[in-house]
C-alpha cells in the first residue's frame, strides 16, 4: 500500500512541474550569459602602440569582443588599429573626441546600434 493515498496520481503532476521548474532555470542562465556578454569599452589609447586588442588601451582594460559597444573620447592615439575582424554593438564618438581614424588589416562590422558622431 503507498504511504500516502493519492501518491500515483501526484507523481505525473510533481514530473512535469519539475521539468517546467528546470527549463525556465536553464532559460535564465541562458538569458543573463546573452545579457552579460556585451560590454561598453572607451578607447583611452593609454597602452601606447594603438592597437585595438590591446586591453591597455581601453577602459576598462580589456580588449572588445564581437557586440560589446566601442567609445572613442579624447585626443590620445588617434589611429586604432584593427588586426582581426571585429563585429560591434555600435560605435560612438563622444563630444570631447578627436578626429580619429579607425584602420587596420581587417575589417569593423557594426551591428544595429550603428555609429554615432557627438564631436
Amino acid at each position: 500500500m503507498p504511504d500516502f493515498p493519492n501518491q500515483d496520481a501526484r507523481t505525473p503532476c510533481l514530473r512535469r512541474h519539475s521539468r517546467s521548474l528546470a527549463a525556465l532555470v536553464v532559460g535564465l542562465f541562458l538569458l543573463a550569459a546573452l545579457t552579460c556578454r556585451a560590454a561598453t569599452l572607451t578607447w583611452t589609447g593609454a597602452g601606447g602602440d594603438g592597437l585595438m586588442s590591446n586591453a591597455a588601451n581601453w577602459s576598462p582594460a580589456q580588449a572588445p569582443v564581437a557586440g560589446d559597444v566601442l567609445i572613442f573620447a579624447g585626443g590620445t592615439s588617434l589611429s586604432p588599429q584593427l588586426a582581426t575582424n571585429l563585429t560591434v554593438g555600435s560605435i560612438t564618438f563622444n563630444s570631447t573626441a578627436s578626429a580619429f581614424t579607425l584602420g587596420g588589416t581587417a575589417a569593423y562590422t557594426v551591428n544595429s546600434g550603428g555609429i554615432t558622431n557627438n564631436s
